[in-house]
């Protein structure tokens, strides 16, 4: 149970075993993390360049987590606009 004041740990030192998101399902926030899950899982091209560039910065020390996140916040960006198109489209291609 997390306390009050242990509700957010960023830019604290702490042991991380898992990263969890929450999601309300049917909302555009929904759509686009469902919709790069599933371009990913279609399109093994893409989705081992995400596991090369995760495994590489894998190996820097962040101090904050969300360091992490904005490293592959440019690869996502790229991505995640032809992944919700596709989405939209059926997933045809």
């Amino acid at each position: 149970i997390i306390g009050d004041d242990d509700a957010l740990a960023f830019g604290r030192h702490y042991d991380s075993v898992a990263n969890i998101h929450v999601v309300v399902g049917g909302t555009p926030h929904w759509e686009r993390h469902i919709a790069f899950r599933d371009y990913l899982r279609a399109h093994a091209e893409v989705r081992h360049a995400y596991e090369a560039l995760k495994r590489g910065i894998a190996m820097i020390d962040f101090a904050d987590p969300l360091e992490y996140n904005a490293h592959k916040q440019e690869f996502i960006a790229e991505h995640e606009e032809r992944a919700v198109a596709w989405h939209r489209r059926g997933r045809s291609d």
